[in-house]
């Protein structure tokens, strides 16, 4: 009985030996990939954006066609003002997914603010069709609109 414990102990360290931390926390890369997505939307939400950037490329060097994923580094990049950057996240949320609402409002709020209004209303009538004026994407959008026609007439 004691030399079966003494193999058992044996057995039990080299097994130890050859788990990898991640075998031990018993994780898999999309579950990986779905953590640093939660902890890049608290990060946008704390308006940490380089923290969000940083989750947001593990996530998308795990599914580069995460259009939630996108649509957040386009609003991370943007809210950093690196409008070019933002734009080529948000056009690519929209390649892959055209009626994403959140990726619309966003990109549409950056024309606005880079002040290309024909381009922002692009996307307020996408939204409008998406979603009629029931959604909160549309309505955010539609607030930004009328702000920025606003400013344009006291101008």
């Amino acid at each position: 009985m004691k030399k079966l414990s003494s193999i058992l102990a044996v057995a039990m360290t080299a097994l130890s030996l050859t788990t990898t931390p991640a075998m031990a926390m018993g994780s898999d890369p999309a579950e990986k990939a779905e953590e640093n997505y939660q902890d890049a939307v608290r990060a946008v939400k704390n308006e940490n954006y380089d923290d969000a950037i940083d989750k947001l490329k593990e996530v998308l060097d795990h599914d580069s066609r995460n259009a939630d994923a996108l649509n957040y580094m386009g609003y991370s990049y943007r809210k950093l003002g690196k409008y070019e950057q933002a734009f080529s996240f948000y056009t690519r949320a929209l390649k892959l997914d055209p009626d994403h609402k959140g990726a619309n409002e966003y990109i549409g709020e950056a024309y606005l603010e880079r002040n290309m209004p024909e381009k922002a209303k692009i996307h307020l009538d996408r939204l409008a069709k998406i979603c009629s004026s029931s959604c909160e994407e549309y309505a955010a959008l539609k607030k930004a609109w009328d702000t920025w026609q606003a400013k344009q007439k006291r101008s």
